[in-house]
Formats: structure tokens, C-alpha cells, sequence
């Protein structure tokens, strides 16, 4: 913001919106980003998960990313544990249908991909509960090379079912959402590290999968900065944090 733009701002400011110039740089180094997914995220884009289903599913925020294509290619990183999408043509190597148009009024809209062999090994690698579905939160990357959707395994959102019978004797339909355990203790990444995320390269390896025979193969990208130079490789824990629930009748 140059000097301009200051004085314009402080000559607007009044009681009800007092505005102050401060020299030098801003000190953010103790500041958290407030996560997403503590706030109401329905309708922003994500990903799903359902083992009972076999079935990734995209949602209609989602689908708007590639207005222009209703194909795409899943993309999986197992070190990194992400997942990402690119769009291809209908007629590409391992394209997947995910999103259709409406006959009676061309109106477009999801379609969940069948692939009982990518979610089996996903909820496997990721020590899902077999039971529960999940849900994570989808950032579009633009890179020189590439333009991606990507998702964080580890920042999945689970949702639990139960039955339970109401005082007039009714089957009610329960669904508890859990986020990770690791953020329990913060509201989100610290500034520096959120900043980080936000603008490094794509990820080293990702394998491309072939469903049909289980093979896959890999896309080079060009850089990836900051990389983690440890080589851990731990698994999230299988506790996570309620973060609210849902009452249906069945």
C-alpha cells in the first residue's frame, strides 16, 4: 500500500473505524490463521471419502473449479498424504467422469466416482475408521505448469453415524462430525507456516490411478519449496476432536 492509499484511508477513518499508519513491517510471527473448517463449510469446495460406498464424491462447489469439463484425473500422493484433481478430456488416459449434465434441463452436477480399490487404500494408508465417511477441504493451486485442486488427507473431517431411539419410540438418524486431534490445541497454522503452504511447489511425486489395473505413473513437476528434509513419515492419530452434530429421523 503506498502513501496515497494511507492518507486516503485515514481521512475516511472516523470513531466507528478508527485507522492508524504504523511504520515498518507488520509482526505476525505469533498470529494463528483461523481454520475453515471451524467455521460453517458446507458449501465450500471438498472432497469425500465413503468406503461403504466405494465411492469418492466431489460437492457442486467443487465441480465449479473446471466449469468446462465434467472429466478429470485423480492424482495421490502417499508420502505427502494429498490428494489432487486436474482436468483432462473425456477421451484422456484415466479420465473420470465426475461431474454430468441434466437431461431435462442441462443443469450440471456431481457424479460420485465408483473405485472401491483408491478408497480401500486410502482409508488403509490413513487408518480410517472403516465405518465413517470423510470430508476435506479443496484449495485450487495455479502453477506455471499446472492448475490443481488439492486436498489434505490429514485435514479430513469425519462423520459418524448412529441410531439411536427417540422418546416416542422412533429410529432418529445421528451424525457426530470430529475434526483431527492434532488441532485441538490451536486455533490454525501459525502466519509464516500457513503462508508457506499456501504458495509452495507441487508436491515431488505424484502418482496418477489407473483403476481398471491398478497401475499408475508419475508426473515430474518442476520445484517444490521448503521441502521437509526430516523424512518422517508418521501417521496421524485415530483420535479426533467433535466439532458438532446432527439430528435426523430415519
Amino acid at each position: 500500500m503506498d502513501e496515497e492509499q494511507k492518507r486516503k484511508l485515514v481521512e475516511q477513518a472516523d470513531s466507528k473505524n478508527p485507522t492508524e499508519i504504523v511504520e515498518g513491517k507488520s509482526d505476525l510471527g505469533n498470529f494463528q490463521v483461523i481454520r475453515k473448517e471451524y467455521s460453517s463449510h458446507k458449501y465450500d469446495a471438498n472432497i469425500g471419502f465413503n468406503l461403504q460406498r466405494g465411492e469418492i464424491s466431489f460437492n457442486t462447489a467443487c465441480i465449479k473449479f473446471y466449469e468446462d469439463t465434467n472429466y478429470v484425473q485423480i492424482l495421490v500422493d502417499e508420502k505427502d498424504r494429498r490428494v489432487a484433481i486436474r482436468k483432462c478430456g473425456q477421451y484422456d488416459k484415466d479420465a473420470m467422469q465426475w461431474a454430468r449434465n441434466q437431461k431435462k434441463d442441462n443443469k450440471r452436477i456431481s457424479r460420485p466416482i465408483k473405485t472401491d480399490i483408491v478408497v480401500g487404500r486410502v482409508y488403509e494408508n490413513m487408518d480410517w475408521v472403516e465405518t465413517d465417511r470423510y470430508k476435506i477441504l479443496g484449495t485450487r493451486k495455479l502453477y506455471e505448469d499446472a492448475d490443481l485442486v488439492m486436498f489434505m488427507l490429514e485435514e479430513a473431517e469425519r462423520f459418524e453415524t448412529t441410531y439411536v431411539t427417540n422418546e416416542d419410540g422412533k429410529k432418529v438418524q445421528k451424525v457426530n462430525s470430529f475434526l483431527p486431534a492434532q488441532w485441538r490445541d490451536s486455533f490454525g497454522d501459525f502466519v509464516e507456516e500457513h503462508d508457506r503452504k499456501q504458495t509452495e511447489g507441487v508436491i515431488e511425486t505424484i502418482k496418477l490411478f489407473n483403476t481398471s489395473d491398478g497401475q499408475s505413473y508419475l508426473v515430474q513437476p518442476k520445484s517444490r519449496k521448503d521441502e521437509d528434509s526430516s523424512g518422517n513419515d508418521t501417521k496421524p492419530s485415530s483420535d479426533s476432536t467433535q466439532l458438532s452434530s446432527e439430528t435426523q429421523q430415519s
